[in-house]
């Protein structure tokens, strides 16, 4: 019977209200409208984010038919959709890609602005729901909802995949696989020979278990109070396997005794925030990259000591891979069709939909994967503080090389010294009382320095302060004999860690907007270099407006002083650019400009850099869910340069 244009009847399961039972009902499922398509229902997974929705973690609508994981068939089209047609096999999308919004057409975003995850309205594009139940409507979950029979999503929301495709497990492959496997080979970019931990290894974890293997990393360290997991897992990929109940200590102090200096790439596929910084403690203090998979519950706030963020590292959060749906998905599953990708292992039960409860009591007790993409809330140790050590380059002029206990030092005399100002300068990074914890002396434990018999102890292995100083080689770079001595101190330091986070670490983009926070030395070394890789827009925030005239002579386009604002910065920058900055800099060191920066780069691709080293014992706490979409933080520590590097000769 031909169904075209007409309201179906069929089963679906229905959330009446947060935390309570699905309840399997007939539905009525209205035909498509423009720009839209109605899919019968071939299988679909239970992922985490249906878990979260279930329990009442996000803001949804009820009563809703949940559900986003979907392969199906298309029984229909509404007027004006051209990129499927009646019968062709699909697969429905969490996150469209309508291809005409910012985030769609940025090379580096994927976080549509017509999807339905954050905030989700339980409708469609036009504002109305497809779903009824006896007389009354019900919503949709994600604009996707493939707990039903048939379902109606919108064309930008579904694509259409090889016909050769197996309904009953390709269905994985519409996010779990995505988002785990992209997250290692298209997100972080895992490296061969590399090491990585996975906290949790349920249906993502181990696709980005697979991912890993697939990128070459040589060590894969899998944590999870699931042992069960563990067989599949090393069958998968995973070298060593971590229960947390079972470990005497926490678990990034155990990574960091197996690997001696920490992973590579750390990854959180369980949205527990006590893994999230367990996984940020678990990185290489230098150059580790953690990547946030998993959907925290709503109003949870994940902290981090402040003091110990300008290490090097990277966070970034993780949304379905990075893939632009529509254009990449389809050849995920061809992929799997020509046996680049086994998803088969990620199948563990199939079962019809009538037994959908049984399919939910086996996704809780952590047994299945598919009608599951498993996911649970994991328990996390409390994590030990993360330190990481700072690298300083000194330029001066060399009198004399000393060999001792066979290391070897170099005595400089210091010509003149040069300190740029900064209204903060008790929180610079070059300047702050607190950097680091520090032992005072050379690396053979003892000081260089007396005052009438006394022993001085050495700030950070340099003491630039004194007409003579010892310091370590390898702590100590030759410059051209034509250096300028009385102004190239600087360059030592705060030039470095301004230019170097625009260069090497934000990599900033021509036609790029840019915020910064504090207009010092280091920042202003930040301007010089964003105007130097072709930004369109600089916007400086301070709160000393003499510093304006100077700012806009190296760059600047907009000034803007805080005491000032009827609002806040971030929503005065939302309003100024309309999306957010490309790349936001904090080079202050408080935790309020901090927040505030983070509030104001963009919502799918900004990239924000923290240089400003904030007091020792202070906390920089946000919400998880800003890096879902993919935002990624970084910490910049000289730039990232190492002492060596010719760039800025």
């Amino acid at each position: 019977m031909d169904t075209t244009g007409k309201t179906i009847t069929c089963r679906a399961a229905i959330a009446w209200k947060e935390k309570s039972p699905l309840s399997i009902e007939e539905v009525q499922v209205e035909p498509p409208k423009p720009g839209e398509v109605r899919v019968k229902m071939a299988s679909s997974g239970i992922c985490g984010s249906d878990n979260h929705v279930l329990k009442g973690d996000l803001s949804m609508k009820f009563p809703l038919i949940p559900g986003h994981e979907g392969a199906g068939t298309v029984e229909s089209v509404g007027d004006g959709v051209s990129s499927v047609k009646p019968g062709d096999k699909v697969l429905t999308l969490i996150i469209p890609q309508c291809r005409e919004c910012d985030a769609c057409l940025h090379s580096q975003g994927n976080f549509c602005d017509k999807q339905d995850v954050l905030p989700c309205s339980g409708v469609m594009l036009d504002g109305t729901s497809r779903f009824s139940c006896r007389g009354r409507k019900v919503y949709h979950s994600f604009r996707t909802s493939t707990f039903t029979e048939y379902t109606v999503v919108p064309e930008i929301a579904v694509v259409k995949i090889d016909d050769a495709a197996p309904m009953d497990k390709v269905c994985l492959l519409s996010c779990g696989v995505p988002t785990g496997y992209g997250a290692a080979v298209n997100s972080a970019k895992v490296t061969p020979g590399s090491t990585c931990v996975v906290f949790g290894l349920g249906g993502v974890g181990s696709a980005i278990v697979m991912g890993c293997k697939a990128s070459g990393a040589s060590r894969i360290i899998g944590v999870d109070i699931n042992e069960q997991k563990f067989p599949r897992a090393r069958a998968l990929g995973v070298t060593d396997c971590l229960n947390p109940d079972k470990l005497k200590k926490s678990v990034h102090e155990v990574v960091m005794e197996m690997t001696g200096v920490g992973a590579d790439f750390a990854f959180e596929a369980i949205g527990n925030v006590d893994t999230m910084v367990s996984a940020w403690n678990s990185c290489n203090n230098s150059y580790g990259v953690c990547l946030i998979i998993g959907l925290a519950p709503a109003d949870t706030q994940l902290t981090l000591e402040a003091a110990k963020i300008v290490s090097g590292k990277t966070l970034k959060g993780v949304c379905l891979g990075d893939y632009k749906t529509r254009d990449c998905i389809p050849q995920l599953v061809t992929d799997y069709l020509q046996d680049k990708i086994n998803i088969d292992p990620l199948v563990t039960h199939q079962l019809p939909f009538k037994q959908l409860h049984k399919a939910l009591e086996l996704y809780h007790s952590g047994k299945t994967r598919h009608l599951t993409d498993s996911r649970y809330t994991a328990k996390g140790k409390e994590p030990e503080k993360a330190s990481f050590f700072f690298l300083v380059q000194i330029l001066g002029k060399m009198l004399q090389q000393q060999d001792a206990d066979e290391k070897m030092h170099l005595s400089i005399e210091v010509d003149s010294i040069l300190i740029m100002s900064s209204h903060f300068s008790s929180s610079l990074l070059c300047l702050g009382s607190s950097i680091l914890s520090s032992t005072g002396l050379m690396l053979d434990g003892t000081s260089r320095f007396t005052c009438r018999g006394k022993k001085i102890y050495h700030l950070y292995g340099t003491s630039t302060f004194t007409e003579y100083t010892v310091v370590d080689e390898i702590a100590v770079a030759k410059i051209d004999d034509a250096t300028p001595m009385d102004k190239v101190c600087v360059t030592s330091c705060e030039v470095l860690t301004g230019f170097g986070a625009v260069f090497n670490t934000a990599q900033v983009t021509p036609g790029s907007t840019c915020v910064f926070f504090g207009l010092g030395g280091i920042s202003s070394a930040i301007v010089m270099g964003c105007k130097a890789s072709g930004a369109s827009r600089i916007i400086r925030v301070d709160i000393n407006e003499q510093k304006f005239p100077r700012a806009r002579a190296l760059g600047i386009t907009d000034c803007l002083n805080p005491n000032r604002l009827k609002k806040s910065v971030d929503e005065v920058v939302m309003k100024m650019t309309g999306i957010g900055v490309d790349f936001a800099f904090e080079a202050i060191g408080l935790i309020e400009t901090m927040v505030e920066a983070l509030k104001s780069w963009n919502v799918s691709y900004g990239v924000y850099v923290i240089m400003g080293e904030a007091p020792s014992g202070s906390q920089f706490s946000f919400d998880p869910m800003v890096l879902l979409p993919g935002r990624t933080l970084k910490s910049s520590v000289m730039g990232g340069f190492k002492p060596e590097m010719k760039s800025l000769n």
